[in-house]
């Protein structure tokens, strides 16, 4: 991009993070998010958002928790899509005592109130997890 004089914003970033991800390149779309940071473009909500729907997708929840701990290291509050996804997938997972404690901590960390996507989530995770 910086060859044809483009300098990209965390907009142009997001775009090509989200296609990255679409065409199931998770990893070519975290070195990308690397890559923007060593720029001086900080990722968004909505790119971190991306990402963690996309390693949760792929069952690889441990990256996933790590960028929610990145979002706080780089002082972005998560949203409460953010949180929806990483309980989601971690119902999905049978690891629903950390969902449960991952709800705890969104009222520890001034996150909006969970919603009814995040109760309904842990309902069907509890009917049918293993704790």
């Amino acid at each position: 991009m910086d060859r044809n004089g483009v300098n990209p914003d965390v907009f142009m970033y997001r775009t090509i993070t989200n296609m990255f991800c679409k065409a199931n390149n998770v990893d070519k779309a975290l070195s990308l998010c690397k890559e923007m940071g060593k720029r001086g473009c900080r990722p968004s909500i909505v790119t971190y958002n991306i990402l963690i729907d996309d390693l949760s997708k792929d069952g690889r929840i441990e990256e996933a928790l790590g960028l929610l701990e990145e979002m706080y290291h780089n002082g972005l509050h998560p949203d409460i899509i953010t949180y929806n996804t990483v309980i989601n997938i971690l119902c999905k997972t049978s690891h629903v005592k950390k969902a449960l404690d991952l709800l705890k901590e969104m009222g520890k960390r001034g996150c909006p109130p969970p919603d009814i996507v995040t109760y309904t989530t842990l309902m069907d995770g509890l009917q049918g997890g293993k704790n």
